[in-house]
Order: structure tokens, then sequence, then C-alpha cells
């Protein structure tokens, strides 16, 4: 599931000095989670990074955290699994994406009421590509705010 950075290695370790983490800080997650420095950290830790921050953890906070626990940074298989079940389960078409009608429809299947307005609003916020839909990684990130 990691994404591979063969081009430019040493952007991952330039993307940890950005976000606070020390030479010491980053010997310790290289140590536990070497895939991590194989990963795109765009993809794999910024998102990760920014939701601890959106929780109000200051930098210091989040590297503490992510060197005490860095598996916190990895994708677990399991989840994965399940999370891609789930996205098969709302892809009612089975076009691999995720519709606001197809986000609004299983909304209202668990009880919500979910305005089209409302599940266009989230699919916009969360959508990468800019087709108007959610492709798998797009829904990883939803679920996981």
């Amino acid at each position: 599931m990691l994404k591979h950075t063969p081009k430019n290695p040493d952007s991952v370790l330039t993307f940890f000095k950005s976000h606070g983490f020390s030479k010491t800080h980053i010997k310790s997650l290289i140590a536990t989670t070497p895939k991590l420095f194989s990963a795109n950290p765009e993809s794999i830790s910024r998102p990760k990074i920014q939701n601890f921050k959106d929780k109000g953890l200051s930098e210091s906070d989040v590297v503490a955290l992510i060197v005490s626990n860095p598996h916190s940074l990895t994708p677990s298989l399991i989840h994965m699994h399940k999370t891609g079940v789930v996205f098969r389960y709302l892809d009612e078409n089975g076009d691999g994406k995720i519709s606001a009608a197809e986000l609004g429809s299983y909304m209202r299947t668990i009880g919500e009421d979910l305005s089209v307005e409302d599940s266009e609003a989230v699919v916009e916020s969360i959508n990468s590509d800019g087709d108007g839909m959610l492709g798998f990684e797009d829904f990883v990130r939803l679920i996981e705010v």
C-alpha cells in the first residue's frame, strides 16, 4: 500500500525535518519503521500529521506522538482491507469511485439525513483529482477525519 519514491529518497528526510523531527527522531523512525522512508510522505505521512495538528496537537506533540508510536503513520493492512470492503459497498455502480449521490444514499440507509448539497460539499472537500468523485485514497482520507 505504500507508494515508493525512488526518484528522491532524500525528500522523505526533508519532509520529516520540515515537520520538526530531529536527526535522532528520524533515526528512531528508520529503525522501527523503515518502510516509511520508501513511501511518498505527501500521500502517507502529511495527511496523518495534518490530522493530528487539526485535533489541536502542537508540532512538538505530533513529533513525540509519532516517535513513541511510529506505526501511527503506516496504514494497517487489516484496516485497509476493511476500508476496501466498505468502499466497494458504497460504490453502487462499480466504477471505482464514490459519487455524492452514492455517499448520500448510504448515509440515508444508516439514518443520517445528508442533503444533496452536503453530500456534494463533502465530496468536493476531499476529492483530490477534480473529477467530483471520491477515489479510494480520497475515501481513506474521508474516514480518517
